[in-house]
């Protein structure tokens, strides 16, 4: 067994122990707001979380569930594990048998933003990702329906149990009609390279696109057959897309993943690790 190995196990109970007599770092949005807290006394720290709407990304760290999202990809930092030196770890650990309490981490997530989005999902299934085009910074990642993370024991069973599945993280781990998350882009690049623009207009937009067995169209119902290349892209309708990317050809299709940062790994901590 790899040095330190049981120390990282969620099922260790000693480990869960020094969350206990520890606490964990803040986790802070991109403002300073706080998103999960350690409160009380040493002995009986518990995790709260004032902003309920980042449950899906934030995720929880209970005694009884274990974690999930950025409370298990950060855990290490959090916990102190790996943000002091090896003599201030070795001290802790010998005086107290525990590391010193971690560092707050600050995200990029906007807390205020990343409410506003779930409340405009409420009563809907999906998602809403937001980011700075500039900077490519994560704001908002919202996922509907949420749970709340203060509550994840309380109400396990019933959240493990319901048909509309609100422990998933729509945001990150749900699955969508494959293709149509390029479309934007490559509507983006027609229009730089003077192919296409937004109100081209396209015959047979609710042609299907057959991929093996399966044949996907648009998700929006009512789409005419003769609609403008915003509209297609709007209703989620594959086949003008697919018909755009065959007129742009594979070379043009590579200098515009080179040129957005498609063909570059994201370096993400989200969720349960970091995405690649």
């Amino acid at each position: 067994i790899a040095d330190g190995f049981l120390s990282t196990l969620l099922s260790n109970p000693r480990r869960a122990l020094a969350g206990l007599y520890m606490g964990r770092g803040t986790v802070l949005d991109r403002h300073g707001l706080a998103l999960a807290i350690s409160e009380g006394d040493a002995g009986s720290y518990v995790r709260a979380y004032p902003v309920p709407a980042v449950g899906a990304v934030i995720g929880y760290d209970s005694m009884l569930l274990g974690q999930a999202g950025l409370e298990a990809a950060l855990d290490s930092t959090l916990r102190g594990d790996s943000a002091h030196d090896p003599w201030t770890l070795w001290r802790s650990r010998l005086l107290t048998g525990y590391a010193p309490r971690g560092p707050d981490v600050r995200v990029t997530l906007d807390g205020e933003l990343q409410t506003l989005a779930a409340d405009l999902l409420a009563g809907r299934r999906g998602a809403a990702v937001v980011l700075r085009a500039d900077s490519g910074d994560l704001l908002a990642l919202a996922s509907s329906p949420w749970f709340d993370p203060n509550r994840i024991e309380e109400e396990w069973d019933e959240l493990a149990e319901r048909t509309d599945a609100p422990l998933v993280d729509r945001a990150l781990r749900g699955s969508y009609q494959p293709g149509m998350s390029m479309a934007p882009f490559v509507l983006s690049w027609a229009v730089r390279s003077g192919m296409a623009d937004a109100a081209s207009a396209v015959a047979g937009a609710r042609t299907p696109v057959r991929i093996g067995a399966r044949q996907i169209t648009c998700l929006t119902e009512g789409t005419s057959p003769l609609v403008r290349l915003g509209s297609a892209l709007q209703a989620a309708c594959p086949e003008p897309f697919a018909a755009l990317g065959r007129r742009m050809g594979a070379s043009s299709l590579e200098a515009m993943a080179s040129a957005y940062g498609l063909d570059r790994p994201l370096g993400l901590v989200v969720g349960e690790g970091a995405l690649d």
